[in-house]
C-alpha cells in the first residue's frame, strides 16, 4: 500500500514489515531475478543496482523507484531498497571483519557500497522534492541496511540529499548483526530504523556482546 509511505516512518508499521520481509527473501540470493521481477511487479519503473558475483568484499542490492500520488494529490519519489542477504558465498568472510572502529568494519563497507548507489540513482532519476526511501534486509543485508539508513540519517538532517528528510526514511532489517559499539547506542537517535530479531538466531550475536 503506497499509502503507508505518507505516515511518519518512526511509526513501526507490522504490515509493512511484512512486505520488507517478502522483498528482503527475494534479494537473498545469488542472482537479482526473482528481487528485480518483484520489483516490476510492485510497478518501481526505473531499476537499477549491483549483483557482482560475491567476493569476500562485495555486497549485492536493487534499487526500484516510481512517482506515487495519494488521494489529496501529494507527489512523492519512492525508492525501494533491497540489500542481498543469503546466497552470497565469499561474501560471508566481512561478517568476521569487525574492525577497532565504532561501525563493524564489514558492514560498513557495504553500507558505503549501498549509499553511493542510493545517492547516485536519486541523481540519476532527477529527484529532488519530497523523497521517500524504503531499505530492507535480511542477516548481513540487515546490517548493511541499519548502517545505510543511519548514514542517510545523518546526510537527511544536514541537507545534504535535497528532498529527503529523516521521517521519510523506512528501514526493516531482519535478523541483524550487531553493527556498532556498545558506547555508540542509546542516544534516542535513529527510531525509523527497525530491527526485528530471533533470539534463537545466532547470527545477530555477532559482534560478540563480551567486545562491547
Amino acid at each position: 500500500d503506497e499509502n503507508w509511505f505518507y505516515e511518519n516512518a518512526t511509526s513501526y508499521n507490522h504490515d509493512l514489515a511484512r512486505m520488507s520481509i517478502r522483498v528482503a527473501m527475494a534479494a537473498a540470493d545469488t542472482s537479482s531475478r526473482m528481487i528485480t521481477e518483484l520489483f516490476e511487479d510492485l510497478n518501481f519503473n526505473s531499476i537499477t543496482g549491483n549483483y557482482p558475483s560475491p567476493t569476500s568484499n562485495s555486497i549485492g542490492y536493487i534499487i526500484g523507484s516510481k512517482t506515487v500520488q495519494n488521494t489529496a494529490g501529494e507527489n512523492m519519489t519512492l525508492l525501494a531498497v533491497a540489500v542481498r542477504g543469503s546466497g552470497y558465498g565469499a561474501e560471508w568472510a566481512s561478517n568476521f571483519k569487525v574492525g577497532t572502529a565504532s561501525n563493524h568494519q564489514g558492514f560498513s563497507e557495504a553500507a558505503t557500497t549501498v549509499v553511493d548507489g542510493i545517492k547516485a540513482h536519486i541523481e540519476k532519476i532527477g529527484a529532488k522534492e519530497n523523497i521517500k526511501i524504503w531499505i530492507t534486509g535480511f542477516s548481513r543485508a540487515a546490517a548493511t541496511s541499519n548502517i545505510t539508513a543511519h548514514r542517510l540519517n545523518l546526510q537527511a538532517r544536514e541537507d545534504r540529499i535535497p528532498g529527503l528528510s529523516e521521517d521519510g526514511i523506512f528501514a526493516y532489517c531482519f535478523e541483524c548483526p550487531r553493527t556498532v559499539w556498545k558506547s555508540e547506542t542509546g542516544n534516542g537517535a535513529d527510531k525509523n530504523i527497525f530491527n526485528i530479531v530471533n533470539p534463537i538466531d545466532v547470527v545477530p550475536m555477532v559482534a560478540p556482546e563480551a567486545w562491547d
